[in-house]
């Protein structure tokens, strides 16, 4: 009883660290600042500061998505070690659980 239910814990704890990388994640792609250049004119625009929600963001990307050439930053440094603490403590929980995952 006592081992299922700890087992159990550590499932759900898994899950949730999962939830909060696939949010990080998210959050990362959206904050970051997507440089848009329109090869027809070689105008660059950080599009952030034109395209306030997610909707039109993806629906200006869908309009133009022939006339423009995208440059993604790299992940800030902040996001990389977040990612990386993220990783260690899910790969350690799952060792711990005899799953070989990576």
């Amino acid at each position: 009883r006592g081992e299922s239910h700890c087992f159990e814990m550590v499932i759900n704890m898994l899950f949730d660290q999962t939830q909060q990388l696939q949010e990080l994640s998210l959050r990362a792609a959206l904050s970051t600042p997507l440089r848009i250049c329109n090869p027809l004119t070689h105008d660059y625009n950080i599009m952030n500061q034109f395209i306030s929600s997610e909707r039109e963001k993806s629906d200006y990307l869908f309009e133009h998505e022939h006339d423009l050439v995208f440059e993604i930053p790299e992940p800030s440094e902040e996001v990389e070690v977040e990612n990386r603490e993220n990783f260690e403590r899910t790969k350690k929980a799952l060792e711990y659980l005899g799953v070989n995952a990576f």
